[in-house]
């Protein structure tokens, strides 16, 4: 088996992560607006959204692993942020 050569350039890596951390916030809204207009009734909405927080999260874990991999020669300062900080 050979290994994959391929890899973002280190600013592709940081713009993903902004968006990532964008869609995850705006989820955050969306799930506090609709629990706030529909406090009784929003459950399986609450859910749904719940389960796109996580996969986004699980997203950003894997591309946060793949980001070390590819640049293990920069300081955890400047990686950590690019998929794991929050906006």
């Amino acid at each position: 088996m050979t290994e994959e050569i391929n890899q973002l350039e280190f600013d592709r890596h940081q713009s993903i992560g902004e968006k990532l951390k964008t869609c995850y916030r705006d989820l955050e809204q969306v799930r506090a607006e609709i629990i706030a207009t529909y406090p009784k009734s929003s459950k399986k909405e609450e859910k749904q959204l719940d389960v796109a927080l996580e996969r986004i999260q699980l997203l950003q874990a894997g591309l946060h692993g793949r980001l070390l991999k590819e640049f293990s020669s920069m300081s955890d300062d400047d990686l950590l942020p690019v998929y794991l900080g929050r906006i």
